[in-house]
């Protein structure tokens, strides 16, 4: 640990919440570390920061640091650590990531959350649980290339011993939810109406015990821990899962027997200590037995709790930053049945999902059958029918205002809709002043001043959700025309009308990027990372910016016809353009150029297939000059989760550089090969292309570290 002294140990908290087990041992780890004279960091989550937010912060912070890092810990929950470059040293600890919460529970999660937190897991330098529990319920979920050093959780210093005064037989203390057993819990009072039970835990609205006069609830909240555990001489844990159980901790901690399940991870700390109780899973006969036998046999003292898990914790994290293959189990791994145990649970209850899914399939299938008109009437296809015919309604009825305009009944005020405006330059399309247009749902509205709306939600499937803005007084008839022409796409219905999400701008381009993005909420930042693509017609540099910048998903298509239009190659990721010059700029990412407008809707169409996720994102080389410089040995072990490519370049000197287009330069210079995926090379297809014509790799490099992509560089 000498060696190591030198250096801060920083602890990621994604949750910084009073009721966070995650929290609590952040706190209580620091103190551990403190101790063995290492330099603690903690970076937390702000109460109105959302988790994509967190991440930047969390990278940037890490980036920002001075001091030699030793390591830097974090759940696997919500993948805080995913932005923060790999050659950092990583330290992923098992707490139970709210994914693997709700597979134990039967609770429906995200793949997409999962796969951070995989990712997360497989490049981690040091990987550690609290609990072989933790890390057996963690395979149901997750991939393990190794299996992670198990050491206790740090356990609170408790000095007062708690004055048993018995008002109460038994206590249960946690949250009132499922997953800490409640269902479990409501059988074992009814089948000891005999005891008094106190239930410690914030307001609950459930009446689950509601019915028995044996049960007493607390607020837990503004009780002391040593008022708690006076409460009775036996607490129990009856959860469906804990990777340890600081509830089974601290009442040992104050002298009270613990009852609970075999599989909760807290057992394997107290091999042979009488006073925890441990029941087989599942059997409530048991359970009850155990907790009328406990209430007879006297309390058997031991050494003290807290010191005991302290020290092994501080022999863990020691030997765990040895990175050696020493390291010897320092808590008791249970037997085999218990590993069974918990995979199964994991398992059976995401079988149990996928049933209540295909249950909507029968009901639909029940409906069409018994039900066809019903069905029909309330299908998808009738309700887009109904929308057509509503539609064509619409068109009758204005096709009719101009003759009934001046009628007393009829008298329609001029909206901002109604007022011509001058058509955009290049624009191949003549404005008919008596055309209607059908209204749209705009899901934003950003003007010059004023807070930004975004009333966007996730979409499915993933990776595919669509906005089309443009100018609020753009030439309406050339929208329309690009409407119009994406919707006969009928084998692409991604860029649909009634798919696509619809937005207007009204900016001038005085006013930065900055203060566009900050009069846009977290909340409303949020909604905007729900959309994948913001095509954008005619926008402005700050514009294009404030959106790429204002959320971390979301990639800027920019559809140019204004000759006179400037571009920002950092603010878009693709342009369609009909000026030449736009395809002379080196730096843009992808450009995609048109003679007409009438282009628009398939280079749209072109550069969104491009930028739609691959099922199969294989590694291109490009052929530099004509050669290809990797063969099949390059390519194996390359690991996609982490990188975009790969970069064969010969030995250069670095010293000499002053700014990172020196370094980028020099690299550029020295590189054999280049090999990215697919996906990469649809982002920068420009720019790929012009490193296959013989031209620099300097802004295909620039860009891509700019965007976060990692090259995996080999040197030759």
């Amino acid at each position: 640990m000498a060696s190591s002294s030198s250096g801060i140990y920083i602890f990621i908290d994604p949750f910084n919440r009073a009721d966070s087990g995650v929290t609590a041992y952040v706190r209580l780890a620091g103190e551990q570390l403190s101790a063995l004279g290492l330099e603690v960091g903690v970076i937390q989550i702000s109460s109105l920061e959302t988790i994509e937010d967190f991440r930047v912060r969390v990278k940037a912070e890490i980036l920002g640091f001075k001091e030699n890092i030793t390591c830097i810990e974090a759940p696997e929950s919500l993948a805080a650590t995913c932005l923060v470059p790999t050659a950092y040293p990583i330290h992923i600890r098992l707490h139970c990531s709210r994914s693997l919460g709700a597979a134990v529970q039967g609770l429906p999660h995200t793949p997409s959350a999962v796969s951070k937190e995989q990712k997360e897991i497989s490049r981690a330098r040091f990987l550690s649980s609290p609990s072989w529990a933790s890390y057996f319920a963690s395979c149901a979920l997750f991939k393990f290339n190794k299996i992670p050093y198990a050491y206790p959780n740090p356990a609170p210093k408790i000095s007062a011993r708690a004055n048993h005064v018995q008002k109460f037989d038994v206590t249960f203390v946690g949250r009132f939810q499922r997953l800490k057993g409640i269902m479990y819990l409501a059988e074992i009072v009814s089948r000891l109406p005999q005891l008094r039970f106190a239930i410690v835990c914030p307001p609950t609205d459930s009446t689950i015990l509601n019915d028995f006069k044996n049960v007493t609830f607390f607020d837990g909240r503004v009780m002391a821990k040593s008022e708690i555990y006076s409460l009775s001489k036996i607490v129990v844990v009856p959860s469906i899962f804990e990777t340890a159980s600081m509830v089974a901790i601290e009442a040992l901690a104050f002298r009270c027997k613990v009852v609970l399940w075999q599989h909760l991870g807290v057992v394997e700390y107290f091999d042979g200590n009488s006073n925890l109780v441990s029941v087989p899973s599942g059997d409530i006969a048991s359970f009850v037995s155990k907790i009328e036998g406990a209430l007879k046999t006297p309390w058997k003292d031991q050494n003290n709790v807290s010191e005991k898990l302290n020290l092994t914790f501080r022999e863990g994290i020691t030997q765990l930053l040895a990175e050696n293959d020493n390291k010897k189990n320092l808590i008791h791994r249970p037997a085999a049945n218990i590993e069974n145990y918990l995979k199964n649970l994991v398992q059976s209850q995401q079988e149990q999902m996928k049933k209540k899914k295909s249950s909507t399939l029968v009901r639909k299938a029940q409906k069409l059958i018994f039900h066809p008109v019903a069905f029909f009437r309330d299908s998808t296809e009738a309700k887009y029918l109904r929308r057509k015919i509503s539609e064509r309604k619409l068109k009758k009825l204005m096709a009719l205002r101009e003759e009934f305009k001046n009628h007393p009944d009829f008298m329609v005020q001029p909206s901002v809709s109604d007022l011509v405006a001058e058509p955009s330059i290049g624009a191949n399309v003549a404005l008919d002043s008596n055309a209607s247009f059908p209204s749209r749902d705009y899901c934003t509205v950003i003007e010059e001043s004023g807070r930004i709306e975004v009333r966007v939600s996730e979409s499915k499937p993933a990776g595919y959700s669509i906005a089309f803005m443009h100018h609020e007084f753009e030439d309406e008839s050339l929208v329309q025309k690009i409407v119009d022409d994406l919707n006969q796409f009928e084998d692409f219905k991604y860029v649909n009308s009634s798919r696509m999400k619809f937005g207007k701008f009204n900016v001038s381009e005085a006013q930065s990027a900055l203060s566009i993005v900050n009069r846009i909420d977290i909340k409303n930042k949020n909604s905007l990372s729900f959309l994948n693509f913001i095509v954008l017609l005619n926008a402005p540099s700050n514009v294009c910016n404030a959106l790429r910048y204002a959320g971390v998903e979301q990639k800027i298509i920019l559809i140019k016809t204004c000759s006179d239009l400037s571009v920002d190659p950092d603010s878009v990721d693709g342009v369609v353009s009909t000026d030449a010059e736009d395809v002379k700029n080196s730096k843009l990412r992808r450009v995609i150029k048109i003679e007409t407008v009438d282009g628009i809707s398939l280079a749209m169409r072109r550069i969104l297939q491009e930028g739609f996720p691959k099922k199969r994102d294989m590694l291109l080389p490009l052929h530099i000059r004509g050669v290809c410089a990797f063969d099949k040995a390059d390519f194996v072990g390359f690991d996609e989760h982490h990188h975009q490519g790969i970069l064969k370049i010969r030995k250069t000197d670095y010293t000499s550089s002053k700014t990172m287009m020196d370094i980028y330069e020099k690299v550029s210079n020295s590189i054999v090969g280049i090999a990215v995926l697919e996906s990469t090379y649809m982002r920068y297809r420009s720019l790929c292309e012009a490193v296959e014509a013989g031209h620099s790799a300097t802004s295909l490099i620039e860009a891509c570290l700019m965007d976060g992509g990692l090259f995996d560089v080999k040197e030759v």
